[in-house]
């Protein structure tokens, strides 16, 4: 073969290999045949061609939806051998949401169709002569751009408030949703953006009953870029959500959820829950959060107690008072009050027991009120045992009161039953016993020139001697917190002790008192020192081997001991009766009064919301804290000797009575 022929042979291989790749190349499907192999289209109209080639192909396109938005799908510009019809199909690419032949121009197709869940759907187009039926066309799907909701509050749309999803389409940059829903006061609602579209970051803000002012706003507290706001409707009304994309220019899908919660009670709609009033409570506040809310308290009530109840609105609305038997349910008696008068119930306890109260508003009143428990208290003496020398301190641990009695030391007595005290063991101290303080089996006493003595008490009928620790000056009251006890030493000021080891304390710190330390009180990292004439010393403790002073208050009268209730100091001054002491500030505490008392105020005590104070001659004073910078009067007790000290709990207490011993007195109606 020559040359030029085998040139020749090549060049129409060559030609032939060409042609055969066209012809393949044009004979392609250009769509796949199964929803798996289905070609991506825009959803903005752009035409996609296609050709059904051979007889019985099958194209399949898929596309992005957003809930809540309008589509139309379509071919057009068909071959002169086509008839196209349309196949639309869910997520799953099986099932059928909807099927056209001819809706559109001709022979063409047109499916219009609201998306009701956002997601990626499929279209399939064949032609109408299924097995033998050939030619092209164009596809193409449109997003509708028609706003789906107004922009102002005046256009919004109702939302639901049970959490169920509202859909929502921002179709041009700028665009604003508003929605409106209904919102009963007191109730808290949540209020989210969900099931965002691809690119969509929700901004959503709620707006007040006019629609215009803007009561919060949130960008991404939802899920992802979603949105969320969390709100207690302060009044029922309608409010206004607007929604939009934090972007300019951004666009999307996203559903509305607005619902109702519960609503913030303060107190109990039962009287499982109550919450527990007293006399001393003074007056407690209480809002009926919406109409439907009850609110329950629970007090003691003691046997022939005469008891006054009063509930008010300040003329704002009318409540209902009802006093309640202890089975929780059985109305006693109830009251309501009017725009001239509180609620009032007078009421005697034909017995003892737990009773309780309900309020809730009349004719659908929401708002505050305040309610108030009066009872006629009184002290009375359940007991009392006379010691041979000067009851000077007392402190009680369960059934067992430790009285400190000079000379003697240390009697211990069975309290159990407090009718009939009973001596069951006692010390002897090397001095003269002046205070005393418990720490579970171990007791302090305060032993004048002794210094301090450490007992063991676990047996009470036996206290055991542990050790003396004797301090440079004289142990006048003792203090415990942690492993330190702290001693008020008269002219030595304040002595720490570190008592980790009660059978070899030794002092790791002391402060340079200006007068002479007479009583001690700890209140957290504050040692509050009674300096007589003086005044009261803040000493701060938060080192306690390097205690240092912060402030000396000049106090008229001889402070001897100190109560603490919160951030108030009550000093017991002597016949200036108890100074009042803001201590929010240490380094600078402010004198916010002064209460007068019959007699001479050398001892205090408190115990929850009440404050008793030892006044000499003139017995017991009882005071309670309801206001705790003006504490109110609420009963005297004359005991028989001179009253020093007094330790209370619960409602009883026990009153080192000097010259006539120990005095067990309660506090009741």
């Amino acid at each position: 073969m020559s040359s030029l022929h085998r040139l020749l042979v090549g060049i129409l291989s060559t030609l032939f290999l060409l042609i055969s790749i066209v012809t393949f190349a044009s004979a392609k499907d250009l769509h796949g045949n199964t929803p798996l192999a289905a070609t991506p289209i825009p959803t903005d109209g752009t035409l996609v061609s296609g050709c059904i080639d051979p007889a019985g192909d099958v194209d399949y396109v898929l596309f992005p939806a957003v809930s809540g938005r309008r589509y139309i799908i379509q071919t057009s510009h068909l071959s002169a051998d086509m008839d196209s019809i349309i196949f639309l199909f869910s997520t799953d690419g099986r099932t059928i949401i909807a099927v056209d032949d001819n809706s559109g121009d001709g022979v063409a197709s047109r499916i219009e169709w609201t998306c009701d869940k956002s997601g990626t759907y499929f279209a399939m187009v064949r032609h109408a002569q299924a097995t033998s039926g050939t030619g092209c066309y164009d596809l193409s799907v449109s997003a509708v751009q028609t706003d789906d909701h107004g922009d102002n509050a005046i256009t919004a749309s109702p939302v639901p408030t049970n959490g169920a999803p509202t859909s929502g389409y921002i179709e041009i940059g700028g665009d604003i949703d508003f929605f409106l829903f209904a919102a009963e006061g007191g109730y808290a609602y949540n209020i989210e953006t969900e099931n965002l579209s691809e690119g969509m970051d929700t901004v959503i803000t709620l707006f007040s009953t006019n629609g215009k002012e803007a009561i919060a706003t949130d960008d991404n507290s939802g899920t992802g870029l979603a949105s969320r706001i969390d709100w207690t409707a302060p009044v029922s009304g309608t409010y206004f959500v607007s929604v939009r994309d934090k972007q300019v220019d951004g666009t999307g899908g996203y559903d509305l959820a607005v619902k109702r919660l519960g609503y913030k009670d303060d107190h109990a709609n039962e009287s499982r829950g109550a919450s527990l009033i007293s006399p001393e409570s003074g007056v407690v506040s209480g809002k009926i959060e919406v109409p439907e809310d009850v609110d329950f308290f629970s007090f003691q009530a003691a046997k022939e107690g005469k008891y006054t109840f009063l509930a008010s609105t300040n003329n704002k609305g009318n409540i209902d008072l009802s006093l309640i038997s202890p089975d929780g349910t059985s109305v006693i008696s109830e009251a309501k009050s009017t725009a001239d008068a509180p609620a009032k119930i007078e009421w005697t306890a034909a017995a003892a027991g737990t009773c309780y109260l309900s309020v809730r508003g009349v004719q659908g009143y929401v708002g505050q009120y305040t309610l108030q428990l009066g009872a006629v208290l009184k002290l009375v003496e359940i007991g009392k045992f006379n010691s041979s020398g000067y009851a000077l301190d007392v402190a009680v641990q369960g059934h067992a009161a430790y009285l400190i009695v000079g000379v003697q030391g240390l009697l211990v007595l069975d309290v159990s039953n407090p009718a009939d005290p009973v001596e069951i063991g006692s010390h002897s101290t090397r001095g003269y016993a002046q205070a005393i303080a418990l720490d579970k089996s171990t007791a302090y006493i305060a032993d004048r020139g002794e210094g301090l003595l450490i007992l063991n008490v676990s047996d009470p009928t036996a206290p055991k001697e542990l050790s003396v620790i004797d301090t440079p000056g004289s142990a006048q009251d003792v203090a415990l917190s942690g492993h330190y006890a702290y001693v008020a030493d008269f002219h030595s000021g304040l002595q720490v002790i570190d008592v980790a080891n009660p059978e070899a304390p030794k002092i790791v710190g002391s402060w340079e008192t200006r007068g002479y330390a007479e009583g001690v009180t700890i209140d957290g990292s504050l040692a509050l020192v009674a300096t007589g004439d003086v005044g009261l010393e803040v000493i701060d403790i938060s080192d306690p081997t390097h205690p240092h002073g912060l402030k000396t208050i000049d106090l008229p009268g001889e402070v001897t001991d100190t109560a603490v209730f919160g951030k108030t100091v009550y000093a017991a001054a002597g016949y200036r009766g108890i100074q009042v002491i803001d201590l929010s500030d240490p380094t600078h505490p402010r004198v916010e009064g002064e209460i007068s008392v019959q007699g001479e105020v050398v001892g205090l005590s408190q115990e929850g919301s009440v404050l008793y104070a030892a006044c000499s001659s003139s017995g017991l004073s009882v005071y309670s804290l309801a206001n705790p910078v003006s504490p109110k009067l609420l009963s005297l007790f004359d005991t028989p000797g001179s009253a020093v000290r007094v330790f209370a709990s619960a409602d009883v207490a026990y009153v080192a009575d000097r010259e006539e011993g120990l005095e067990i007195i309660r506090l009741h109606p």
